[in-house]
C-alpha cells in the first residue's frame, strides 16, 4: 500500500464546508477517471492551526504517480482556500487497527 500525504496551511475554519465541498466533487469527478486509482481517501482538518491533511492510498507506487498528477492541478487551484505547504508521497511500511 502507498500513500500520498498533502498538508495544507492557511485553511481558516470559515471555508472548512467550502473546502470539504470542493476538494469532495473534484475527487469525485477525478476519481472516475481511467489514470486515478485510490483505494481511500482521508481529510482532516485542524481549525486551531488552520491546517489539513489530506491522503489518498494506492495499491502501487505506478498507480500513486499516475493519479498525484490529476492532484497537483487540484491542489494548485485557488478553490483549495489554502496554501499546499508539502508533499510526501510514501509506501505504508506498518499499520494497526484497534478494536473498539
Amino acid at each position: 500500500m502507498y500513500v500520498r500525504v498533502v498538508r495544507f496551511t492557511n485553511v481558516k475554519a470559515d471555508h472548512h464546508d467550502d473546502i470539504l465541498i470542493v476538494w469532495g466533487k473534484e475527487n469525485e469527478v477525478h476519481l472516475e477517471r481511467p489514470d486515478v486509482s485510490v483505494v481511500r481517501a482521508e481529510l482532516s482538518f485542524d481549525t486551531a492551526q488552520e491546517t489539513a491533511v489530506y491522503l489518498h492510498y494506492f495499491e502501487t507506487a505506478e498507480t500513486m504517480e499516475a493519479s498525484a498528477r490529476v492532484f497537483r492541478g487540484i491542489e494548485d487551484g485557488s478553490e483549495t482556500h489554502a496554501s499546499r505547504a508539502s508533499v510526501d508521497m510514501c509506501e505504508v511500511d506498518w499499520e494497526m487497527r484497534l478494536s473498539t
